[in-house]
């Protein structure tokens, strides 16, 4: 764990979103006696999902997958898109999600040598989870609770 507050570079964070195209609007103004034409993202009704990995300069390993993530499809991020951008000893620390929980997704990051570090649940109410640009301020909430851990408090 010291080595994540020595080399802040080696850690990256694993954030998702999702957009959901039904949310388009259906209505709209046009002048009156004219027809009102719109687009609608990708041309169907679903739910796209973002995810990637946030470091300290970079956001890394992007990938978007038709429909809801789920623990099946993570395994697969992890192990053909995550891993062969990361270099061993990185610390991998994903959102406190049921679907990150993969046992497939830890094995591939363990054989990579890698570190799975969720954080405590009390400290997820302070990270906000959504939001790339406050994701840096997270790293330095995780930074100052490695090295608790590290000290042992």
């Amino acid at each position: 764990m010291p080595a994540v507050s020595t080399q802040p570079d080696r850690v990256v964070f694993i954030d998702e979103t999702s957009v959901k195209t039904n949310l388009t609007r259906q209505r709209g103004w046009s002048p009156r006696g004219a027809r009102l034409v719109m687009d609608a993202p990708f041309g169907s009704w679903g739910t796209q999902t973002f995810i990637a990995g946030l470091t300290t300069d970079a956001m890394i390993a992007p990938w978007v997958i038709k429909g809801a993530m789920d623990g099946a499809a993570f395994a697969v991020y992890v192990e053909k898109v995550r891993v062969p951008e990361l270099s061993p000893g990185t610390v991998i620390i994903p959102n406190y999600l049921a679907t990150h929980k993969s046992a497939v997704a830890a094995k591939a990051m363990r054989d990579a040598a890698c570190l799975f570090l969720f954080l405590p649940l009390e400290k997820i109410s302070a990270t906000p989870p959504k939001a790339c640009r406050f994701q840096v301020r997270l790293a330095d909430k995780c930074r100052l609770e490695c090295e608790a851990v590290a000290a042992g408090r």
